[in-house]
């Protein structure tokens, strides 16, 4: 019995130390699909001038290379390509960017801005749907982020609507966030008043109900109603070829014939995906 009882007390003691082992580990986290296009995404090196002086693009571009050298002032440019009256040049690099912005003459004759981006939009789950919504945001700010202020929260956190299944008692908060706290916020769990919370980067693009296409909602289509399965002018109750493979109206509008793919794997939809990243600020 004596002897049991020691061969336990060395197993208990031999699970524990694996136990402690395994948990002093660092956590190792697993990266969303939007996690990975957001952290593999180009580079944006591009920059818009302008020009008091010149009504166009063209003019504009006219101006500049009078005075900007590439081979003197020792900048890498990839391309330039006029929009209203805007030069869109698209650089190398950053060092190559801070060059042009920089230069004496570019300074003293034209404006130079950078693309103007969106700030990126986060979805949290299950809040409860109890909760009034300037709570939650207190419980997020002092339980996550102590050491910004009100004021510097509200600046950086914002609500824009909520999701979700009807009549549940949780709700998904869609929030538009500075690039800093969305870094935070999808890296790690986030405390909220007992609970502790998922958070996804939200990037969804939107899908028109008249038209069938992507990229807008039937409120700003000018197009024609579609069915949603042929892409033909009648309703989807109506059609004639449901017995048939559905149509790809998004792949088919743009010349890329019927990709016959879900939503998720077409490469129109997935080309837009992309380009929402390429807009939207992340941060460095």
């Amino acid at each position: 019995m004596k002897e049991e009882l020691e061969r336990l007390r060395k197993e208990a003691k031999t699970e524990t130390i694996s136990y402690a082992k395994v948990a002093a580990q660092p956590a190792v986290a697993v990266r969303s699909e939007a996690e990975k296009k957001i952290a593999m995404r180009k580079e944006d090196n591009t920059i818009f001038i302008t020009c008091d002086k010149a009504a166009t693009g063209k003019k504009v571009q006219e101006e500049l290379t009078r005075v900007l050298n590439p081979r003197t002032a020792k900048v890498r440019i990839n391309r330039m390509r006029t929009a209203g009256k805007a030069l869109i040049i698209e650089a190398a690099s950053k060092q190559d960017l801070e060059k042009i912005k920089n230069h004496e003459q570019v300074k003293k004759h034209f404006k130079c801005e950078l693309p103007r981006k969106r700030k990126p939009l986060v979805i949290i789950y299950d809040v409860a749907s109890a909760d009034k919504e300037e709570d939650v945001i207190e419980d997020i700010r002092s339980q996550n982020f102590e050491h910004m202020t009100a004021e510097q929260f509200a600046e950086a956190f914002k609500v824009r609507f909520r999701t979700g299944p009807r009549g549940r008692s949780t709700v998904h908060y869609v929030v538009e966030v500075s690039p800093e706290i969305r870094n935070v916020l999808v890296r790690s769990k986030i405390y909220v008043g007992f609970s502790a919370l998922n958070a996804k980067d939200y990037i969804v693009v939107p899908k028109c109900m008249k038209c069938q296409d992507l990229g807008h909602v039937a409120k700003h289509c000018a197009k024609e109603m579609a069915c949603s399965h042929c892409g033909e002018m009648h309703e989807r109750k109506n059609c004639g070829k449901v017995e048939q493979p559905k149509t790809c109206i998004p792949c088919k509008s743009r010349g890329k014939g019927n990709c016959g793919k879900e939503q998720r794997d077409c490469p129109t939809h997935k080309m837009l995906v992309d380009r929402l990243i390429q807009k939207t600020d992340y941060g460095n």
